[in-house]
């Protein structure tokens, strides 16, 4: 029954991952030749490019992250943590081909819909979303060297890992939570802002919280 599961959510995965292109086909008639493939702060598209162009944003992001989460944990040195949540792993590789086939998805409807000055907004929305998730997500990873927060201290003492991914889990989920209830308040500009700023300082919190840890752990012996 597990097996059945796990085949059809790799079915799942697949379908997933091909979205934007039956997406993309399903409207290559409405489509001008030439479409907005950048936009500036204020939601202006300020560069184009043809219309077959939108087919690199799903080939970029979803079909190399596809095969590197599909097997990457195949060579990892600690398997025997990798298999130990191999569901987890299964998890990550769904919320990551939604998240990826959304933003390809949304971005190719901004295109076809250049006047409405949504591209901001949207991306910020998804993306704010992912970062929850993945928040929830983090607390739950054991030591692997692929994915989670991999410090030189993580890898080398479990202790470090799983408090490191405790903390780091609640400074996305609940910080990512604020930036997103703020960035829907304050002027379109400062939700980009804010998911920068916090991946920024969430990042350096970890990795100064798992050497501090690491050596107080040294310390105790």
């Amino acid at each position: 029954m597990k097996k059945q599961i796990s085949v059809l959510t790799e079915v799942l995965i697949i379908l997933v991952n091909l979205a934007p292109f039956i997406y993309i086909l399903s409207i290559w008639p409405s489509l001008p030749d030439i479409v907005p493939i950048h936009w500036d702060i204020d939601n202006q598209p300020n560069d184009w490019g043809s219309k077959y162009t939108l087919f690199l944003l799903p080939l970029i992001m979803g079909v190399p992250i596809y095969l590197l989460l599909k097997y990457l944990p195949k060579i990892d040195p600690k398997k025997l943590q990798v298999d130990a949540m191999k569901d987890t792993l299964l998890k990550l590789r769904v919320i990551i081909a939604f998240a990826m086939s959304a933003i390809s998805i949304f971005i190719t409807y901004a295109t076809l819909h250049p006047n409405a000055n949504i591209i901001g907004k949207g991306l910020f929305i998804l993306i704010s979303i992912f970062f929850i998730i993945m928040g929830n997500f983090l607390m739950k990873v054991r030591p692997n060297y692929f994915v989670g927060i991999r410090t030189p201290w993580t890898i080398a003492d479990e202790r470090v890992w799983k408090k490191t991914h405790q903390l780091g889990g609640r400074l996305w989920f609940y910080g990512f939570m604020v930036v997103f209830i703020a960035g829907l308040l304050l002027p379109e500009p400062y939700g980009i802002l804010g998911i920068v700023f916090w991946s920024l300082v969430s990042t350096a919190i970890t990795i100064v919280y798992s050497f501090k840890i690491y050596k107080d752990h040294q310390k105790a012996g």
